[in-house]
């Protein structure tokens, strides 16, 4: 049997118990546990191997993913450029087609793929209304945007997923990326060495293992910004610190996507070697990475080596971890303590479920109470972040105002004024940003830490501790797989609005936007070299209408965008929180039903139904146990695929 056959051999034998447990879970009304069986099965079943890419906007995930296809095949941006997923497959050819919701497909060139994919507003200037409102209607109805392009990593069925920015706020966006985590095999992080492991990115990495994707390569860009073998090992100790200990042996590349990227497009005759024309640009030329020293060769090594070696079973082992983890919530949840309710006997147990019922109903009455106080909590500490971001943005607005002063003193040309006050101004504009985010993600996790204080003081383990009081308690250890749970308890709460907290932390682009110089004017004015007096003077008013416009004028806008945002942010983040609360006050009602039902029955029915329970309980661990002896058999061969 080549090894082709055995794989497939072994993946219909997963499936065909997938299914099984699927239908067990319809049987005993699971109807949500079902609905994700059905995801695990049709992910195993999929041809394609899918790796998703994720990482906030300002890593240079699209860079990066550019390094690796070797070709500039993606925008890249100071700001968000990924406004759909991109899923990049092999072809002969570049193609790009839009995948929309209802299943059709429409093959579109790659300046009106540009439209869709890049939020940068210099990339539709000038676009009539007619065509941003088309544009606008269509991107709602798109789903992702399927791209070919003949890349050696993606043959053999393998597609990159280039995903929005962890940190987009877009809900659409957010939606989208919640969707395809949960379908993708494995994940590459990509992180920046100017900002290692945001709060935001540790939430999300937990968002990526609670889909039980094991295998994640962590990428951190930026690697010619680091200066001493010193500032490596503290990096690479900062990532490592907060990585969660059921990651085995996790991987760190350190690598510099544009060095690469402009490696290999120096190599393939699209970027010529340009003269230096100043002592900045020849400090550049002399500061560019040989592409040995890029961090790509090893890391295409370690990625050839998985997709090679290590595919097969890394296939076989998600639908294995994410089938066991909801079987064994229904063992734990449902079948073990229903077993318990019959096989204990409970005095005054209608009166221990009373004072169950009694306490939901006051968690119940004075939730609005508790959801109201920690809104206004929420509400102070952005106003403050609100007033912070403000002043920030009047000081970015002086340096602006100072930098084309400056330039006007000199009569240096328009455009070369224009990228010195982006330079000064796009770094500190990048800085507030995160700053912001940083802020944002402070309160967000207070908030919650305050939660799971209140979770545990007033709604945890009601109706087990009532089981705690029987007169006889047996051993009920019948789990075949026991995950530790290794995650600090800020992440842990940060997983109750792990999608929030993912968009929340955003925010308004800086840098090379807004601008919308009349290009002609000033393209002939870059090239000039005599001008006279009166357009010089023309075009520095001009410029110094827009500076105004971009910096000064546009700070009260910000702030109420900002305000804006922020407040819908906490109405949501509030109302996960109370959706939260209101699914665990339902658990434990429902859980205090069952030690009711099962105390009132006969002793012969209590009887039948224990017997009913373990018998469940016997299917769902054969389940499990046929899984794991498939999967460790097929890992036992070696076989590659």
């Amino acid at each position: 049997m080549s090894t082709l056959q055995r794989f497939n051999e072994t993946k219909q034998s997963m499936a065909q118990n997938i299914v099984n447990a699927k239908q067990f879970a319809l049987q005993l009304n699971e109807q949500s546990i079902a609905d994700q069986l059905d995801i695990v099965y049709m992910t195993l079943l999929r041809d394609q191997f899918e790796v998703i890419v994720v990482g906030e906007f300002s890593n240079g995930k699209s860079t990066f993913i550019n390094a690796l296809l070797r070709n500039q095949v993606l925008p890249s941006s100071n700001v968000p450029t990924t406004a759909l997923i991109n899923k990049i497959n092999y072809a002969p050819t570049p193609t790009y087609r839009l995948q929309y919701d209802n299943g059709k497909q429409e093959e579109v060139t790659y300046e009106e793929f540009l439209n869709y994919v890049a939020d940068d507003k210099q990339m539709i200037d000038g676009k009539s209304g007619s065509f941003l409102t088309k544009l606008k209607e269509k991107f709602n109805a798109v789903n992702h945007i399927q791209i070919g392009y003949p890349s050696p990593l993606c043959q053999n069925n393998v597609v990159i997923i280039d995903s929005p920015g962890t940190n987009d706020m877009d809900e659409r966006r957010i939606k989208i990326t919640d969707e395809y985590i949960p379908k993708s095999d494995a994940a590459i992080l990509v992180l920046s060495a100017m900002r290692v492991f945001t709060a935001s990115e540790q939430a999300f990495l937990q968002r990526i293992l609670d889909a039980d994707i094991q295998k994640i390569f962590f990428v951190i860009n930026f690697k010619d910004y680091i200066k001493s073998p010193e500032e490596f090992a503290e990096i690479e100790a900062v990532v490592r610190s907060n990585l969660p200990a059921q990651l085995n042996d996790p991987k760190i590349h350190f690598v510099s996507s544009l060095h690469a990227l402009k490696h290999h497009l120096k190599e393939s005759g699209q970027l010529q070697e340009q003269e230096a024309t100043s002592r900045r640009a020849q400090r550049k030329q002399e500061q560019a990475l040989p592409y040995e020293e890029t961090g790509f060769q090893q890391l295409e090594a370690a990625l050839q080596h998985f997709l090679t070696y290590e595919r097969g079973v890394e296939k076989l082992r998600k639908p294995l971890e994410r089938t066991t983890r909801l079987l064994e919530t229904i063992i734990d949840e449902r079948l073990i303590f229903g077993q318990k309710s019959l096989n204990n006997s409970i005095e005054n147990i209608e009166q221990h479920v009373a004072n169950i019922h009694g306490k939901l109903n006051e968690i119940e009455r004075d939730l609005n109470s508790h959801l109201n106080r920690w809104k206004r909590a929420m509400q102070e500490k952005t106003k403050g972040i609100v007033q912070t971001y403000e002043i920030e943005l009047r000081k970015v607005s002086k340096i602006a105002l100072a930098k084309l002063s400056e330039g006007m003193d000199f009569s240096e040309d328009p455009e070369i004024i224009k990228t010195n006050i982006d330079m000064a101004t796009g770094k500190l504009e990048k800085e507030l940003n995160q700053n912001v985010r940083t802020s944002m993600t402070e309160v967000t996790e207070a908030i919650f830490k305050e939660v799971e204080q209140h979770l545990q003081m007033n709604l945890a383990n009601m109706t087990n501790n009532v089981l705690n009081l029987s007169s006889s308690k047996d051993s009920w250890d019948g789990k075949i797989v026991r995950r530790t749970n290794t995650v600090s308890k800020a992440t842990e709460a940060a997983s109750i609005g792990a999608g929030l907290l993912g968009g929340a932390l955003i925010l308004f682009s800086g840098g090379l936007i807004g601008w919308g110089l009349a290009g002609a004017a000033v393209a002939g004015a870059a090239v000039s070299k005599v001008i006279e007096y009166e357009d010089n003077r023309s075009l520095y008013d001009r410029l110094e209408k827009q500076v105004e416009k971009r910096y000064v004028n546009a700070i009260p806008k910000k702030r109420k965008e900002m305000e804006k945002t922020l407040e819908a942010f906490t109405n949501d983040l509030v109302e996960t929180i109370k959706q939260h609360i209101i699914t665990k006050i339902k658990q434990e009602r429902t859980k205090a039903q069952t030690l009711i039902d099962n105390h009132s029955l006969e002793a012969d029915k209590q009887q039948e139904k224990l017997k009913q329970l373990q018998t469940q309980q016997l299917i769902a661990e054969s389940i499990i146990n046929n899984l794991h002896k498939q999967f460790e058999q097929f890992q036992s061969e070696g076989v590659r695929v």
